[in-house]
Parts: C-alpha cells; structure tokens; sequence
C-alpha cells in the first residue's frame, strides 16, 4: 500500500507510520487476518488543504451468489472499523472509499 499527497510539507514518514498502523490493527471480518496482509488497500490519497482521505480498496469479485450476501456485510463492517480507525488518526478529514 502506498499513499499520494499534493502537500510537500507535510511529514510523509509520520503519516505512513500512521497508515502502516492502522492498515496492521484493522482485522478483516471473515478472515480475522489484518487488512495489511490481504491487500484490502490498495492506495490512499491525501488531500492536506481539503482535509480529504480518499482510500482505494480491492472488491473480491470472485464468489458464488450464495455467499454474495455473507461477503458484501462482512466486506462493508471491515470498511466501517477501517473508517472509525481511519478517522482517529486523521481527526476532521473527510474520508472517501473507491472500490
């Protein structure tokens, strides 16, 4: 995972410590495996003037219609804890997901 920023005075190695951290407390709902190993991020976007955090995520389009359900609420509770987490370490930040 990696992030972008448009502000060159910002302390990239802080805010990357950030993420490492996050992205490593996170569990994935089904698999009970941090985010960080299963490659949920792909990318994240931070726009310091805005106080925008737009993060890139991977869907997992691979599943038979039975599970379709199962996986979708599992997959939206791991995006809400990644959120709420998202959200302490970046206090007043909009934050964006893109699947």
């Amino acid at each position: 995972m990696f992030f972008e920023t448009q502000q060159s005075d910002i302390d990239t190695l802080t805010i990357q410590e950030k993420l490492d951290s996050v992205l490593e407390r996170v569990m994935d709902r089904q698999s009970g495996s941090p985010i960080s190993d299963i490659g949920l991020v792909e990318r994240l976007r931070i726009q310091e003037k805005q106080k925008r955090l737009i993060v890139f995520c991977r869907r997992s389009s691979e599943m038979h219609a039975c599970c379709m359900v199962f996986n979708n609420t599992m997959y939206d509770e791991t995006i809400e804890d990644l959120k709420t987490e998202l959200q302490k370490f970046f206090p007043g930040y909009f934050i964006k997901f893109v699947f």
